[in-house]
């Protein structure tokens, strides 16, 4: 029996409590003297709810926002332990398994918005009594992804990521904007023309002989292409001097005896520049620049052009080799035009994300308008919020018992009252309906326009119609015109089968395959 009496005075005192607490202010600023009264009225009728996880839990979400929404401004007025017990039990909800929606209940004593607290708590209330295997099906997700949403705009953090617009392909690294030629050729103006005139003054004595001809070409176009160090050039000419005044000799000397050591110390250096020509041919970073002084030795050999021309013609070919290398550099942008051309194409893309746009802002329109229905008369939704959480029951049940011989029958005899006597209210209610009509008629584009161009799964539709299903959560939670009709009930009887095109556009988007030429369309 003490185990018993225990746990039924902390709960009946704890609301003893803190109705000593709100009776500190005047009435009129109580903002949770209903919730209390609900909850302390249940606990007279039936004792047993002490031990009941569920009564339990509810007390403690209301002590959960006492101190933002009671008006007090104060903590609760219970004992340490109870309050340590009590902030577990706000966390959760017992039987709910939604990973999601129980991130979202956690989540619920950082919020100031209470209507997205109630919206929360009402999902929690309603997920926790399905199977495990209904808790995870495509309608609860879709409910928990709304949630998470709204908790993240709340509390200022950012959405979760859902990449709509692609990246554009990174450039890749292209070593031809770093390239070497450049800084190999740079001291070609200044070292190449010196050894110039020495190079083209031997030719007229050895011009006699046809195997050294094509050698003496080759080694001005390596002389034209390849830098020589000028302590080298510098002895080449000196051994040149003595042997211009011999010029007539030496052809018949060439001719009839075998070549002397003074020749044989001038063939080596040619030797050696036309082996350096050829590597510097097989080299890939001066090919380039080979093909393109090459023509210029037969007609340096046959115009005989003197040392200043030699020394300004090879000049505008380092400069212009360089300004063509990062031709090859791949654009960013083409990274963009690639992707747009595998996805659909750039026009069908700007067409989607028109009427994804539009979607999102008749989406808006539809919460703005929700919000300002809620504002004419909040006694009234919390009345209704107040029944389901009584009942355990989810909002739009509670609607539909709004019938003149419905359970909740006071609730639909105040909702008429609220019609006579406030055309602010109806003046509202129009303005959301009209708004709910533009919605529908903005989705049925959207969808015929992403039909047409193969973007169905594409991300930006697909979160399009998950704000879409959300905002439909929401409508379900307003009384329509009709006794037992919630708002969204009353949008789908102007446009037949909304509701339930809402949940198969999103059994098609997790996984399970439908025809989509076969897919109902959103009027029919």
């Amino acid at each position: 029996m003490s185990d018993t009496v225990t746990p039924q005075s902390f709960i009946g005192t704890a609301l003893a409590s803190l109705d000593a607490q709100q009776r500190a202010i005047p009435e009129s600023e109580r903002g949770l003297a209903k919730d209390l009264e609900d909850l302390q009225k249940r606990l007279a009728e039936n004792p047993a709810l002490e031990n009941d996880p569920r009564f339990c839990t509810q007390v403690a979400w209301l002590m959960q926002d006492w101190q933002k929404f009671s008006g007090t401004g104060q903590a609760p007025a219970v004992s340490p332990i109870l309050a340590a017990g009590m902030a577990q039990l706000a966390s959760t909800y017992p039987g709910l398994e939604n990973p999601q929606v129980r991130a979202a209940v956690e989540q619920t004593g950082g919020l100031h918005d209470r209507q997205l607290i109630a919206d929360i708590r009402s999902v929690a209330m309603e997920t926790a009594g399905m199977t495990p295997e209904q808790q995870t099906s495509f309608m609860a997700r879709m409910a928990a992804d709304h949630l998470v949403q709204r908790v993240q705009a709340a509390l200022g953090q950012p959405a979760m990521a859902h990449e709509a617009a692609p990246h554009p392909v990174p450039p890749k690294p292209a070593p031809e904007v770093v390239v070497e030629p450049p800084q190999q050729t740079r001291p070609t103006p200044e070292t190449a023309p010196e050894p110039a005139p020495s190079s083209a003054e031997p030719l007229p004595p050895e011009a006699g002989d046809p195997g050294f001809a094509p050698s003496s070409t080759e080694a001005a176009a390596a002389q034209d292409s390849v830098p020589e160090p000028e302590g080298r050039a510098t002895p080449q000419e000196t051994r040149d001097e003595p042997t211009r005044g011999d010029e007539n000799d030496v052809p018949r000397n060439h001719e009839n005896q075998p070549p002397s050591s003074t020749q044989e110390v001038e063939d080596t250096p040619r030797a050696t520049d036309t082996k350096t020509a050829h590597e510097t041919e097989a080299a890939p970073p001066s090919s380039a620049l080979n093909s393109e002084k090459m023509p210029d030795a037969p007609q340096s050999n046959r115009s005989s052009p003197s040392p200043e021309q030699s020394q300004t013609q090879p000049s505008p070919a380092p400069q212009n080799k360089p300004q063509q290398a990062p031709a090859t550099v791949p654009s960013p942008v083409s990274g963009v035009k690639e992707w747009a051309n595998n996805f659909m194409g750039k026009k069908d893309e700007r067409r989607v994300n028109k009427f994804v746009n539009r979607t999102a802002e008749a989406v808006e329109a539809v919460r703005d308008k929700i919000g300002n229905l809620r504002r004419e008369e909040p006694v009234f939704f919390e009345s209704i919020e107040a029944a389901a959480r009584k009942s355990g029951q989810p909002v739009r049940e509670v609607i539909a018992g709004m019938t003149s011989d419905g359970p909740y029958a006071n609730l639909r005899k105040q909702y008429d009252a609220i019609v006579q006597r406030n055309p602010n209210f109806m003046a509202a209610s129009r303005e959301l309906m009209q708004a709910g009509t533009n919605l529908r008629t903005t989705v049925r584009r959207l969808e015929t326009e992403a039909r047409e161009r193969g973007a169905s799964d594409k991300e930006p539709v697909i979160e399009a119609m998950r704000s879409v299903g959300g905002v439909g959560l929401e409508l379900e939670k307003i009384p329509g015109e009709y006794p037992g009709k919630n708002f969204l009930q009353q949008v789908g009887e102007m446009v037949e089968r909304l509701a339930n095109k809402f949940r198969e556009f999103f059994e098609h988007t997790f996984g399970q395959r439908r025809e989509r030429d076969n897919s109902p369309s959103m009027e029919r």
